[in-house]
């Protein structure tokens, strides 16, 4: 799965940022939950191997968050091209 940004309705590294936050706080923003609920929708069709391929720099945080849902050892990070 691709994630790119430029998106209007879906800002993916801002949602995994503010993961622990917006669970927290019991009631979602909108714009967190619909952003999670199309990441789920995403992740979850994938039957034997997915790969997820974040096309901007990620925060910290949400660096964080990925490494928390799929473990240390499951995510790369990729030299910058320029």
């Amino acid at each position: 799965m691709v994630f790119g940004g430029g998106w209007s309705k879906y800002n993916f590294p801002r949602m995994l940022e503010e993961w622990e936050a917006q669970q927290a706080k019991g009631t979602p923003d909108s714009s967190f939950t619909r952003a999670r609920n199309l990441f789920y929708v995403t992740i979850s069709r994938a039957r034997h191997r997915l790969a997820l391929l974040f096309l901007e720099t990620l925060p910290d945080a949400a660096l964080a968050t990925l490494r928390n849902m799929v473990g240390v050892e499951r995510v790369c990070e990729l030299p910058h091209l320029k």
